[in-house]
């Protein structure tokens, strides 16, 4: 840490955040400097790997859908199952700015998730790319995008920062925005949409290889030859298992028997197993020590986010799983909970047709 300008930056970016995390170590009685450490799993895999089986944990698939003015993100946050059982959502009420809901580990700043005025994001490692002992760690970009009040303000946050890693930035907005990035230590480049499987429809799949043209690559990893095959193969796995859902890029007959919402779809892909090898929602194993999916989040925005639809449902949505995202055996979607920006959560049962059906309930820790 001493060798970092991290400090630097975040105060710069993101003022309050050094005192958030002051507060937390303050609160668990641990020194700041290690509180700190503790929020930059990015920066430490980018910097302390030797080797390509060292750079971090397989995993994280991140999916978005626009369409018919509605954008719908997801993501499967894989990470270390030492991890599990640390998982929480955070609803953050700031002095100044909008409502937040972040997946996170207990102890830490944020993930990835949205807020009440419709911005939301999710996150890609892309260890492959160029870092630095500067610029702005992703935790911090990921809250300092949240704490914007429009899609445009986001947008603007993550193209002007220097970033400290390697990490894909997807963001949506309330009007049926989307818009993903590849950012480094060297750089920031927007990222295409592809036609979507829906008619009308863009959407963006990402995984863990970078997809730009010419991507700021590290030197460390142009010196890893051969060595990165497997890491790489796992990603573009899941990459094409995703397509087959989520674009009309593949002639999967999949892409037919799907449901036609966007928010189910999105549901669906984030809990497919299709590739055992190479699974989209990878369940906890004990007996080994991959990755496994530590949370999913699914967030559905639109102009209309104060509106309850005929059916009951909310027009924003944030919908997570503490957990491996995953189907049961009638169709249901039973690992989903929905959290309310205003304090009324509820739990979902069901997913049937278009339809998300949910029970309320209430958080003692929230």
């Amino acid at each position: 840490m001493r060798r970092t300008q991290y400090i630097d930056a975040i105060t710069s970016d993101t003022p309050g955040m050094i005192d958030e995390v002051r507060g937390i170590a303050d609160g668990s009685e641990v020194k700041f400097r290690e509180m700190l450490a503790f929020q930059l799993i990015d920066e430490v895999w980018a910097h302390g790997a030797q080797s390509a089986k060292d750079q971090g944990v397989v995993g994280c698939t991140s999916l978005g859908m626009t369409h018919e003015g509605i954008s719908v993100v997801g993501q499967n946050m894989d990470l270390e199952q030492y991890r599990h059982g640390h998982q929480e959502v955070l609803r953050i009420v700031p002095d100044c700015g909008p409502r937040q809901l972040v997946l996170a580990q207990a102890g830490m700043v944020g993930l990835c998730g949205a807020n009440e005025a419709g911005v939301s994001v999710v996150v890609n490692n892309l260890w492959q790319l160029s870092h630095s002992l500067q610029g702005l760690p992703v935790a911090f970009v990921v809250r300092g995008i949240l704490a914007c009040r429009t899609f445009v303000d986001a947008c603007n946050f993550v193209e002007s920062v220097e970033h400290a890693s390697g990490q894909a930035y997807t963001v949506s907005g309330p009007r049926g925005e989307m818009q993903s990035w590849e950012c480094s230590a060297d750089g920031v480049t927007r990222l295409h949409t592809l036609e979507g499987s829906l008619p009308g429809s863009r959407a963006i799949v990402q995984a863990n290889h970078p997809r730009s043209k010419c991507p700021h690559y590290s030197t460390a990893y142009r010196n890893l030859g051969s060595e990165t095959g497997g890491r790489e193969a796992n990603s573009r796995a899941r990459e094409c298992v995703s397509c087959q859902l989520m674009s009309n890029t593949s002639s999967n007959s999949a892409i037919q028997t799907v449901s036609k919402d966007s928010l189910s779809l999105v549901m669906r892909s984030l809990c497919s197993r299709k590739d055992p090898a190479n699974p989209v929602s990878r369940p906890l194993d004990p007996v080994s020590d991959t990755a496994f999916s530590f949370g999913s989040i699914i967030v559905r925005s639109s102009a209309r986010t104060l509106h309850a639809l005929e059916d009951g449902t909310m027009d924003h949505t944030f919908l997570c799983s503490l957990g491996p995202p995953f189907s049961g055996a009638t169709g249901a979607y039973t690992s989903y909970k929905s959290y309310s920006f205003h304090g009324v959560d509820k739990e979902i049962s069901t997913l049937a047709g278009n339809t998300v059906h949910s029970t309320e309930f209430s958080f003692a820790k929230l």
